[in-house]
């Protein structure tokens, strides 16, 4: 059965909602979040609504999505970290308790740049902290830069970005990920065209808004709703959390995987194991209090 996920304006009877369907609703809420996680509240609020098991309503997704997965979770029925919040994290310095603790971090933990050696310099945009978080483990794995905009940038903000393209000396590939309306339109235009005018070879930027666009719509067949704003020139809009977690960190993963020369890679990878192995003597001496 093929599902209409456009939104249409329909006069909806409110009905409260029995025992029973509450009941259905919860086992629902639960398949959803288990196939899925880990996923934001405002990713589940789209899987539930493209499996009708909501209205695509502001009061449907504070009452029923926001409320039940609150409850479902307390009762310890839905793990908590099935359900992820991206937009708050802790800033604290690194710290050690000694010598031996830092060591034996830095042994696990050290990388080489993997970008040292590539021919270009790659970064990834979005638009939100919540897509930010999405975004974060192919990041984190490709050693690639990530910037949430959290809305439209400051001047301060795409200044800053243009100088330290400029300091890599190299073609720089930035994708950005982003709402498909007017505000988010709006914010990848001037991303583009300001870090163009603060760049003195403007042709180094190669700037390509990878999602959500208009083919990508009807390719994983998103649920829309009307724009606020008809004076934007759009018929629909699409959040990015529309999008399941797959979908996004696998465009994601397309471009910045085109980008890079393996060989170059492959050696930086010899090398660190062998830098990896100095460590590792170098915190067994320590321990022995040879050094």
């Amino acid at each position: 059965m093929v599902v209409d996920l456009t939104y249409k304006a329909r006069h909806i009877k409110r009905v409260r909602r029995s025992r029973q369907q509450i009941r259905d609703l919860r086992d629902g809420l639960y398949s959803l979040a288990k196939e899925f996680q880990p996923l934001t509240i405002r990713q589940l609020f789209y899987r539930a609504f493209a499996a009708e098991l909501i209205e695509k309503t502001h009061a449907e997704y504070r009452n029923v999505i926001v409320r039940l997965m609150g409850q479902m979770r307390e009762e310890q029925i839905v793990p908590f970290e099935w359900i992820i919040d991206n937009t708050r994290w802790m800033r604290k310095p690194t710290t050690y308790s000694n010598l031996s603790a830092m060591l034996h971090h830095c042994r696990h933990t050290y990388r080489r740049a993997i970008w040292d050696t590539q021919d270009c310099y790659v970064e990834v945009w979005c638009e939100s902290d919540s897509a930010a978080g999405i975004l974060h483990p192919v990041k984190e794995e490709y050693d690639v830069p990530l910037m949430p905009c959290r809305g439209q940038p400051s001047k301060t903000f795409l200044y800053t970005a243009a100088q330290n393209f400029r300091e890599c000396h190299k073609p720089v590939h930035l994708s950005y990920f982003g709402d498909y309306d007017k505000a988010g339109m709006d914010i990848s235009d001037r991303i583009d065209r300001d870090l163009r005018r603060y760049l003195p070879n403007p042709e180094s930027l190669c700037f390509e808004r990878v999602a959500v666009n208009e083919g990508q719509i009807e390719q994983f067949r998103l649920p829309t709703r009307p724009p606020k704003d008809k004076r934007g020139g759009f018929d629909k809009t699409v959040e990015l959390e529309a999008m399941t977690t797959e979908q996004i960190q696998s465009i994601c993963m397309n471009c910045i995987e085109q980008h890079i020369d393996e060989n170059a890679l492959t050696q930086q990878k010899i090398v660190e194991h062998l830098e990896k192995e100095t460590l590792e003597k170098f915190e067994s001496l320590h321990d022995q209090g040879m050094v």
